[in-house]
């Protein structure tokens, strides 16, 4: 049996994608391959081998996805803005609070209030430690403060001068949560960071003929830190929350291409009409704020209260105007209004090293972009992206040199 009839047959074995399966393949034996070919593996044992090992961590994968009680779904992320420190936007703005207050008497203010703890070092392997007795000892919340002598400063705190640190206090509310268990964080000093992503994912439940729908997923800690493919269908392990159209990553959640998955949509993301007039998934889904140009983008988020510039989510056409690769793999692509009297500034849409293939067009090419238009200190306008699809490709200039065929 040779080797594409092989993966045709453990695909349906395992139930994969042909092209994720192979994919996983590819990896292991680029990793394994050469202590396989040591030990002394042909080529046709180390490529059945790999297939092998791959297979058996995909059935693994949903193994342990199904013993998590995580749901499986199938579709794709249209909306992948970057992550939010929150804990470090909290000890940031303390920070410069506290230094703006050099009376002793305004930061034991705040002490006493349950809104930090302070830390004076006494130059002798002690320090003294300002806090609010009743949070220390998880007592219902009283103002207050106590001092007292400690040997050592608790790990999540920030220096503020060479001889003052603090620390926030994570939760002062209720000792105990809504369900009756007691609350973790209630006096408990703040971690120093906590990461956090909020995307959307247009999709369905792995295996139902449901219409894909707007899911709001939530992502925290190292999840939050990965910058997920926009506009590539593949399946993802989620933990649903109470609330509707809302889901969470878990420690299973793993994203996992499957460029079939494109079927379970009616439509494409984006196209024009003979008219000019857009139509397609992120046509339904943006409505007003899809609009004509990066200008009329800046127009309309101009005319926005605060609350909606943060909330708003908007979307235009642009041309490919120039693709630079990155130092440690990706692109750089620079893209601009198609209208040559546009006063918007070109933008840069950064493709990282794993999304790299994706970057398979030339300059000249029209991407819909997803994002968020922002406007600088000195007023120039910017827009920052957290989606991108290609929709009208043209051949990149290597490619038309090597004399191979155009594009699907």
């Amino acid at each position: 049996m040779n080797y594409a009839d092989m993966l045709k047959k453990v695909a349906v074995q395992v139930q994969a994608d042909e092209g994720t399966l192979a994919e996983k393949a590819e990896a292991i034996l680029a990793q394994e391959g050469a202590g396989w070919e040591a030990s002394g593996k042909n080529e046709e044992q180390r490529q059945t081998l790999a297939l092998r090992v791959a297979a058996r961590q995909l059935v693994a994968a949903k193994a342990k996805l199904s013993r998590s009680g995580a749901t499986s779904y199938e579709g794709m992320f249209v909306h992948v803005p970057r992550e939010k420190d929150w804990a470090k936007m909290a000890f940031n703005k303390m920070k410069k609070q506290l230094q703006a207050m050099p009376d002793m008497s305004q930061r034991m203010a705040l002490v006493g209030q349950g809104a930090l703890v302070l830390y004076e070092n006494n130059h002798d392997g002690s320090f003294t430690r300002h806090a609010n007795p009743s949070l220390l000892n998880r007592q219902a919340f009283e103002e207050g403060t106590r001092s007292d002598e400690i040997t050592q400063i608790p790990p999540r705190h920030v220096a503020l001068d060479a001889n003052t640190s603090f620390s926030l206090v994570w939760d002062k509310a209720s000792t105990h949560f809504a369900n009756g268990n007691e609350n973790f964080k209630y006096g408990a000093n703040r971690p120093l960071e906590e990461p956090d992503r909020s995307c959307l994912f247009l999709g369905r439940k792995a295996g139902t003929n449901d219409e894909p729908s707007i899911l709001d997923v939530r992502f925290n800690g190292a999840l939050a830190k990965t910058s997920w493919p926009t506009f590539l269908t593949g399946t993802i392990g989620l933990k649903p929350a109470n609330r509707e159209g809302m889901a969470y990553g878990t420690k299973v959640t793993e994203f996992t291409a499957d460029p079939k998955l494109s079927e379970i949509f009616s439509a494409p993301p984006l196209a024009l009409d003979d008219d000019g007039s857009p139509y397609g998934l992120v046509a339904d889904w943006l409505g007003e704020t899809l609009m004509s140009s990066l200008d009329k983008c800046h127009e309309a988020y101009a005319k926005l209260d605060t609350k909606e510039q943060w909330n708003t989510t908007f979307g235009t056409i642009v041309e490919v105007v120039h693709i630079d690769p990155r130092e440690k793999g990706g692109f750089v692509v620079t893209v601009a209004d198609a209208d040559i009297m546009s006063e918007s500034p070109p933008i840069e849409v950064y493709v990282g090293a794993s999304e790299e293939s994706a970057v398979d067009f030339g300059v000249g090419s029209e991407l819909v972009i997803i994002g968020a238009p922002w406007v600088t200190r000195d007023g120039e306008m910017r827009f920052m992206t957290s989606g991108w699809w290609c929709m009208n490709a043209v051949k990149p200039l290597a490619d038309l040199e090597s004399g191979e065929d155009g594009w699907d």
